[in-house]
């Protein structure tokens, strides 16, 4: 019994690797890239995520704001600097961890990891750590990076809510 659970560990791993290397030769399914509408094209620098049989590819702008924008930005509603796990657009499921590392790892090859990123990497991709450990920097990153991205209307709404409260 032990000797045929060995071949069938062995076939098993087989099979999964060959399912790996197909699903990494096969085009992604998204045409298009979410924000920047680009056509796909293998031959650029592409960010790939793969997940049960599915890739999906992002191109560098669009992988570092999605990720950025999970991790740091303003909620306008609440007021407040908040932080969720970067997810994946197309399924909105969170990136598992092994995600997570390819596209550091990615991202990494190409010198493009945004900095909020690579202090989510420093917590080991972990979001409560990341919370309790750089909240100050997550604060800091936001009021630098996201709060300038806000609408004029927006801006103005706040500033008369800050008003109205006091």
């Amino acid at each position: 019994i032990n000797h045929n659970t060995k071949i069938v560990n062995i076939v098993k791993n087989f099979v999964k690797k060959i399912k790996n290397i197909v699903v990494q030769n096969k085009p992604p399914i998204n045409e298009y890239d979410l924000y920047t509408l680009e056509n796909y094209n293998k031959n650029e620098k592409n960010i790939y995520v793969i997940e049960n049989n599915t890739k999906w590819w992002f191109t560098i702008n669009t992988i570092n704001k999605l990720i950025s924008t999970n991790l740091a930005y303003f909620d306008t509603d609440t007021l407040l600097v908040l932080s969720k796990p970067p997810n994946n657009p197309y399924n909105n499921k969170p990136f598992s961890y092994l995600q997570l590392l390819s596209i550091y790892e990615q991202l990494n090859k190409y010198n493009s990891v945004s900095q909020i990123f690579n202090i989510y990497k420093i917590a080991q991709f972990n979001h409560f750590i990341f919370i309790n450990q750089f909240n100050c920097y997550i604060k800091n990153y936001t009021s630098k990076y996201e709060i300038y991205t806000l609408t004029k209307d927006v801006i103005v709404d706040l500033f008369d809510n800050i008003l109205s409260s006091y």
